[in-house]
């Protein structure tokens, strides 16, 4: 409750924020769009009331009534219907949320369009932010921001701190949910909310808004109050399982709007879903696999890749610089590996090790694979595959385990614990992480190096491995090139392997010329992940409140 004191603007803060209104060089019109459906009076009325109470004017409140059997809730609408501001309709019989959703939508008249459920509630400052944020980027056709809950009692719980924009995470759940505001001529153009879809009719809009536009932004403030009653989602996902049988029916339509080949599954978790791509073609993956070639590592490693990938062209490179042990040339022989045999030029240079291999592949994908990491299952190699051969995708990470099972990478956050860390490190290995982050395909600036994907034409683009980092920070660097470039960065929970880390070179402190040059380098990047939020920790790469 201490974060919520201090970060709840009081009335003086209000009442500079409507003076501000003033200031906005647009003031653009917001129609907030509301389907009421037999509510408790005492929430329609408070959820009513935060919109009047709202610093930012220019508003309107389209309220479309379902045909309630509640007369109470008939009567709270009825009271409120004098107001210039609000536009109520009654329909003459109960539809379903998609149509009073389009009965409400019909009424309004703004330039964007505000998603309000009938028995939550907007904070006061809501609508001034999203006018200023339009006005800082209006070319914007949805914005959406953080959340919280309302328990019984009205205490605020669950602030939810959302990533920007992130693709893939969207197509696993539903995570922009509440504030949600769209342009309402995009609104119109992709046909409002569809029927059918009722329980996952925003989530349904997005995903076709997404295939028209990708101007949606983050707005990292909490502006909307989601309440938890008995039976709602805001309660539990698994509350309303017609509604996730209408996310899986809405995320299929859109595999096959945009010409299938692939499947959707559930995910680890009810509200959780997996789009399983069909690897296109016969791709050859070139698998680099950097060596000091001594101890048993290397042979434990390849023997993994052999016994659990059947189903993908591969090619192995071994980049030794010293003779290999017996029993990994021994494991090496059944798959007609390569073994370069590397000098290096001076120091040991990890980076100008990787960019020696990738320059002697032949393979459309390059699979980067640290010699102390084993493949513990089948599908391993596709799971990657599926994502790295999409355009917009640069590199992709697996999940890693260490022996004990605890987690050793589940994606990279930037400016933790200094320069950037790995996301639930030493958390137990089925740890679902910040809104089941470990455990969904999702979006970060950065993924490990010990088992990385990218296409062959992406690493040349980027100009392979920086040799200015030899030892740490080389991954991150990367990836934050290829973001620079315009592509995403994708971590996906199902491709595991066990990482024996440092076990080449014993465990050492990062490079700290390393960590000066990516600061130097990547400062502003570092110090505002848009995967990560400003609210969160970083000091600890476990997500909790800064």
């Amino acid at each position: 409750m201490r974060w919520v004191a201090r970060n709840t603007p009081g009335p003086d803060e209000l009442s500079r924020m409507a003076d501000g209104v003033a200031a906005l060089a647009w003031q653009p019109r917001i129609s907030v769009v509301t389907p009421v459906y037999n509510t408790d009076p005492r929430y329609l009325r408070a959820c009513i009331e935060s919109v009047r109470a709202q610093v930012y004017p220019h508003w309107e409140l389209c309220l479309c009534d379902d045909a309630s059997q509640r007369e109470d809730t008939r009567a709270v609408l009825r009271e409120y219907d004098g107001d210039a501001r609000i536009k109520v309709r009654f329909l003459d019989r109960n539809s379903n949320i998609s149509a009073a959703s389009n009965g409400a939508l019909e009424m309004a008249t703004g330039d964007y369009i505000a998603l309000l459920d009938h028995d939550d509630e907007l904070t006061p400052d809501a609508l001034f932010h999203v006018a200023a944020f339009l006005n800082a980027q209006p070319g914007a056709d949805m914005v959406y921001s953080d959340e919280d809950k309302l328990d019984t009692s009205g205490g605020r719980c669950d602030p939810y701190f959302k990533p920007d924009w992130s693709p893939e995470h969207f197509l696993g759940t539903m995570y922009t949910c509440h504030l949600m505001v769209v342009r309402h001529a995009v609104l119109k153009e992709i046909g409002g909310f569809r029927e059918g879809y009722e329980g996952a009719q925003d989530y349904d809009v997005v995903l076709r808004l997404m295939e028209r536009t990708d101007r949606i932004h983050h707005l990292p403030r909490i502006l909307y109050h989601w309440r938890k009653l008995a039976g709602s989602a805001a309660s539990a996902n698994a509350a309303k399982p017609w509604a996730l049988d209408a996310g899986r029916r809405a995320l299929e339509d859109r595999v096959r709007r945009n010409g299938g080949g692939a499947e959707v599954h559930p995910g680890a978790a009810p509200g959780l879903f997996r789009i399983k791509y069909a690897v296109r073609g016969q791709p050859l993956v070139s698998i680099l696999i950097p060596t000091r070639g001594t101890g048993p590592l290397l042979a434990r490693c390849v023997r993994s890749i052999a016994a659990h990938t059947t189903e993908n062209r591969i090619e192995v490179i071994v980049v030794a610089d010293g003779p290999l042990a017996p029993d990994a040339r021994a494991a090496l022989e059944p798959m007609r590996a390569r073994i370069l045999d590397y000098r290096a030029p001076g120091p040991f240079n990890f980076s100008h090790k990787i960019n020696a291999a990738a320059a002697a592949a032949a393979g459309d994908h390059l699979l980067l694979l640290n010699d102390d990491v084993e493949v513990i299952e089948d599908g391993w190699l596709a799971a990657m595959l599926e994502y790295s051969q999409q355009e917009p995708i640069g590199a992709v990470g697996a999940k890693l385990l260490y022996p004990d099972d605890s987690i050793q990478h589940a994606g990279i956050i930037l400016g933790v614990r200094g320069v950037a860390a790995h996301a639930f490190h030493q958390h137990r290995g089925e740890s679902a992480g910040y809104a089941s982050s470990a455990v969904r395909v999702g979006n970060f600036s950065a993924v490990s190096g010990a088992c990385m994907m990218t296409r062959r034409e992406v690493f040349r683009r980027a100009g392979g491995f920086d040799e200015t980092f030899p030892t740490d920070f080389n991954d991150v660097d990367y990836c934050l090139r290829l973001g620079r470039l315009g592509y995403r960065i994708v971590f996906t929970p199902y491709a595991r392997l066990v990482h024996r880390e440092s076990a080449s070179f014993g465990a050492r402190m990062p490079d700290p010329a390393g960590a000066a040059e990516m600061r130097r380098r990547w400062g502003p990047v570092i110090e505002a992940d848009p995967y990560y939020h400003p609210n969160l920790t970083r000091e600890f790469p476990d997500y909790r409140l800064r």
